[in-house]
Order: C-alpha cells, then sequence, then structure tokens
C-alpha cells in the first residue's frame, strides 16, 4: 500500500490554523485532524477470504488467535486508535460498494468532503476509514463472489449507511447476483442485535432528469418482487427497511459538510472551489443602494426549476427574492417607483454576481485547458445559460390592476398585473 504525504499540505494546514482569531493553536484538535489527513486499510480479500489487517499491514505470525473475539483484541488502526479512544461523541460509519468504478469513491467526496484518491487530501467529518479490496490496494484482479460477499457483508455489518452504487437505472443480472452473494453472507452471521442496524441505500448516478418517473416505478417494482419471492431475503435481514425513491440532490445542500478540517462544522457545501487550492470564489453581499443584503449566492435560486420533486416557478424565485429584499428594504412608507427601480437595481446586481462567480469557477479549473473544445463549449453554454438567467429576472413594470404600484410579477405574464401588497399605496 502505497500512501504518499505531501509535506505542504500539513505545512499550510498549521499555518491556517495558525492564523485563525484564537493566539494559541489547541494542539488538541490540531493533531487528531492531521492523523485524520492519512487513510488506513483495515481489511482486504484473498485466496476467498477475508483477511483482517493490523495498523494497516498484514497481522504479524506471532500473533496468534483461536476465535473472532481474540482476533478483534488483537487488530489496531494505527494513530486511529488515539482519536477513536478520545472521541467521546457518536461514531457513524458510511460505506460504500459496487461494480468496478462504479462511482463508490466519488459520492464519498461529494457526501463528505473527502478526497479519497488522494492520500494527503481532506477527511470526512468524523472518523474515516478505507477497506480497499485486492484490485485496488495490492494489484490482484478481480475478487471471487466469496470475497466480493465477505466484504459486502463487513460493510453493511458495522455500517449505520450502506450505499450500493450502479452506473445505470436498470436492475440487471449483476446486481441480483450481488443481492444474491449478499443474503448468503448475511446467513453465515449469527443473530447479533449489534450488527445490520443501517439503513441500506442504492444510489444511481448520471441518470438524466427525464428517467426519474421511470426509474422510480421500475425499482419500486423490482425491489416488490425481490421481496414477494420469501421473507427470508437480506432485505428482510436489515431491521430497518424504508423503500424510497427519491432524488440525492434536493437534500444535499442542508446536510453536506465540507470535510473535518473545515473551520466550521455546520458550514454548507460550497460550491463554487478551486479544485487545486480547495479555496472558495468570493461569494459577497449584494448593496442596494447604502444597504448591504446578505444574501448568499451559493444554493440561490436564480432561475426556475423543472425538477420532477424539486419543481420552482419563476414566480416563486421571484417572491422569495422580493421577500428578501423588503427584510432590508421595505416597501410601506417609501416612494413606489423608487422602490421598484431599486427592486429591479437587487435582481440585476444578483444576476451579475452570479455570472461573475460562475466565470471565474470556470477560468480557475480550466486554466491549463483553456484552448480545449470541450472547455470553450463549456463557456459558450455557460455564457448562453447566464444569459437566461438575467433575463428571467426582468419584472413587469407595468401599473398594478387595483392600486398605483407597479407589477413586480415576471415580464410578459398573462394574468392580471399585481404589485403583490395590500394595495394601500399613497396615491390610491
Amino acid at each position: 500500500m502505497k500512501i504518499e504525504f505531501q509535506a505542504n499540505n500539513a505545512e499550510n494546514y498549521l499555518i491556517s490554523v495558525a492564523a485563525e482569531e484564537e493566539t494559541h493553536v489547541k494542539m488538541g484538535m490540531c493533531v487528531p485532524k492531521l492523523v485524520c489527513l492519512v487513510p488506513i486499510q483495515i481489511a482486504r480479500a484473498k485466496n476467498n477470504a477475508m483477511v483482517a489487517l493490523k495498523d494497516g499491514l498484514q497481522i504479524p505470525h506471532y500473533i496468534s488467535y483461536v476465535d473472532s473475539i481474540s482476533l478483534a483484541n488483537s487488530i489496531r488502526f494505527g494513530f486511529y486508535d488515539a482519536v477513536l479512544n478520545s472521541w467521546k461523541g457518536k461514531i457513524k460509519v458510511i460505506s460504500s460498494m459496487g461494480k468496478q468504478s462504479s462511482g463508490k469513491s466519488y459520492l464519498l467526496n461529494h457526501l463528505s468532503g473527502s478526497l479519497l484518491d488522494v492520500a494527503g487530501g481532506r477527511c470526512t467529518d468524523g472518523v474515516w476509514m478505507k477497506i480497499t479490496t485486492g484490485e485496488d490496494g495490492d494489484g490482484q484482479g478481480d475478487n471471487s463472489e466469496q470475497e466480493d460477499m465477505l466484504l459486502s457483508v463487513l460493510n453493511a455489518a458495522v455500517s449505520n449507511l450502506t450505499i450500493f452504487n450502479k452506473k445505470d437505472f436498470h436492475l440487471d443480472k449483476d446486481t441480483e447476483s450481488a443481492f444474491s452473494r449478499f443474503h448468503s453472507g448475511i446467513n453465515l452471521l449469527k443473530q447479533d442485535k449489534k450488527l445490520f442496524k443501517g439503513l441500506f441505500y442504492i444510489a444511481i448516478k448520471d441518470v438524466d432528469t427525464s428517467d426519474v418517473r421511470d426509474l422510480q416505478q421500475e425499482f419500486l417494482e423490482k425491489i416488490s418482487q425481490i421481496c414477494s419471492k420469501s421473507q427470508d431475503n437480506f432485505i428482510f435481514k436489515i431491521k430497518r427497511v424504508a423503500v424510497i425513491v427519491d432524488i440525492l440532490r434536493r437534500n444535499l445542500m442542508s446536510s453536506v459538510h465540507t470535510g473535518c478540517l473545515s473551520a466550521n462544522a455546520n458550514e454548507e457545501l460550497q460550491v463554487f472551489v478551486i479544485f487545486d487550492t480547495q479555496e472558495e470564489i468570493p461569494d459577497s453581499p449584494i448593496f442596494v443602494g447604502d444597504l448591504s443584503c446578505d444574501i448568499k449566492d451559493s444554493g440561490l435560486y436564480l432561475t426556475p426549476s423543472n425538477d420532477s420533486l424539486l419543481f420552482v416557478t419563476i414566480r416563486e424565485v421571484l417572491s422569495q427574492l422580493r421577500s428578501s429584499l423588503e427584510l432590508v428594504l421595505p416597501r410601506k412608507g417609501r416612494n413606489g417607483e423608487e422602490w421598484h427601480s431599486m427592486f429591479e437595481n437587487f435582481l440585476e446586481s444578483l444576476a451579475e454576481r452570479r455570472q461573475d462567480r460562475v466565470q471565474k469557477w470556470i477560468s480557475a479549473n480550466t486554466v491549463e485547458f483553456s484552448d480545449n473544445d470541450v472547455v470553450q463549449r463549456l463557456q459558450l453554454e455557460a455564457s448562453v445559460a447566464l444569459g437566461k438567467v438575467k433575463q428571467g429576472l426582468s419584472v413587469c413594470g407595468c401599473k398594478c390592476s387595483v392600486c398605483f404600484w407597479r407589477c413586480v410579477l415576471e415580464k410578459g405574464h398573462i394574468d392580471d398585473h399585481s404589485c403583490m401588497s395590500s394595495h394601500s399605496c399613497a396615491e390610491s
């Protein structure tokens, strides 16, 4: 197992910690974070058997064990032992499994902010240990069915969340075969009440929005077929069962953190980041006249969404933005023409900030490939999309059909003009 630890990453991290508001570095917090930079392998499959490792290496021959209890007492996790022994909070285990190159590490990277392909990268929130198969760890060929079964059962037995990765949305023979091996492995274990207490989650990547409904229907049918054949299957062995087909993306923005090295443990997922340096593209506040409106661009809807499970109209977008503006610039007691002009400037500023951040993000992450045809096409498509954003944030401006305020509905609407207020303007 080859681990490359880049000293400059550790040095930069220490400098960033020292530069925080506190004048003294808390070594009790710093050292565990540094330890978590390096992953450790805890098991591998070999010769149709699962081989437990000690400190990421093969257990020395002089250490003897006669049963699983003595084996467990012999296992160590290197520097992670100190982190685990000192941690007083809850520990959650998330495992990701699936076919080779199905995006297991990619998914965990996006769920937790980790970089599983670089040993010196950022780590997950909490304690993370990567279980690497023979294919990834020691250059062996494909695992046998027995080896796959053992590794899969180990993952699911101790995990709070088990993620099964798929590239497509069909339950093909390979998937059914994997489920069958999974079922066989579970039956090998004794009825231990501490095991298989987590959720089983099937993650399907690269699904087109138009296929979501078909995917939902097919998966519900397939899962129902598996359950109807017999109650003696792995789905019923896992006690916490709920068949829910949903879009993962709709829950990510409020749930995902950027990793254990984040200064704020409750920090939301940062969208515009320079990948090489992890530096965030600035998300500056919007100014309306002399007033500052602290509304972040990250996660902000500026266009309608046709997502089948997250439908947002342009009218709803404008309504939410108008409410945000009125928190710092109420309409009541102000000149109607002046307020409407400020509202239009506010929307224009939001569109310009989004355009500036997107263009900076693309430029920073494609600086070495600026002449590439794909990158140039991306830049063109981004310019077109940003133009539509600005156009979509245009409001009507005609007189309200009830009072003398100006209409704040989207430009080109077909219903009556409305100021979307109490119609108690000074002129009416």
